[in-house]
């Protein structure tokens, strides 16, 4: 079932307020992302892990993380109206 669009646009102040929205998430991701990897020896030293339990962490768990999820997210976005999904993943992506 096809949803209505509106007819009159946003405001551009609206819209560069959403994309600089989304660019924050963004950059938390991939900030969220590489802090593991940053802090890989330390970690590995502390709980005396082997390289094989560090790459189960880094590589493994995280396919598996966006793996499971991405399909049940992408499906239920494509259902609502992305307004009412992109919030609760974007806080869900920071809560993580």
């Amino acid at each position: 079932m096809p949803t209505t669009v509106s007819a009159t646009p946003w405001p551009p102040v609206k819209r560069l307020l959403v994309l600089l929205t989304l660019c924050v998430v963004a950059a938390l991701n991939l900030i969220d992302r590489q802090l593991i990897t940053i802090l890989l020896e330390p970690i590995k030293r502390d709980l005396h892990a082997t390289d094989t339990t560090m790459g189960l962490l880094t590589g493994l768990s995280f396919a598996l993380v966006y793996a499971t999820a991405a399909l049940p997210i992408a499906r239920w976005s494509d259902r609502t109206v992305r307004r009412k999904s992109h919030f609760p993943c974007a806080s869900s992506c920071g809560a993580a």
